[in-house]
């Protein structure tokens, strides 16, 4: 079961954002927006600055990290918020995915996500300092 924890709430640039939570199992900021009130653009700067516990205005412009203008035009609020369209790009040290019908998710490129492991076939490793020098049972010399 996943835990998560609010980060920030009120968000002053993004009125329908009321919080960012993160999901401390798969080291995920995630956060709502109403798509009919707010660009997905600036929410998308909302989210990532608030992971930062930075200023919007001390980040990159959006537009450095992707085009803004075709971003706006494919998660334009619309009555199909089902379509199950998302897009995933980076932007500021986070993969950001941003999923129709007003969610977005911001993943530090740094941190272990166990999903992306996953979906690219990385197996999880776990390393022991204290078993480090042993030589495997089965090794044959």
């Amino acid at each position: 079961m996943a835990s998560s924890q609010v980060i920030s709430q009120g968000l002053d640039i993004v009125d329908s954002i009321d919080a960012v939570r993160f999901d401390t199992t798969h080291h995920v900021f995630r956060a709502d927006y109403d798509a009919s009130r707010e660009s997905v653009a600036l929410a998308t700067v909302a989210v990532v600055a608030t992971a930062e516990d930075r200023d919007p205005a001390d980040l990159a412009p959006l537009q450095s990290a992707i085009d803004t203008d075709a971003l706006e035009s494919l998660f334009a609020a619309s009555d199909d918020v089902s379509n199950g369209c998302r897009l995933t790009f980076e932007y500021e040290g986070f993969e950001v995915t941003v999923f129709s019908g007003g969610v977005i998710e911001a993943v530090p490129m740094d941190a272990p996500n166990p999903r992306l492991d996953a979906a690219a076939g990385v197996e999880p490793t776990i390393e022991d300092a204290s078993q480090a020098n042993t030589v495997p049972e089965h090794a044959d010399d």
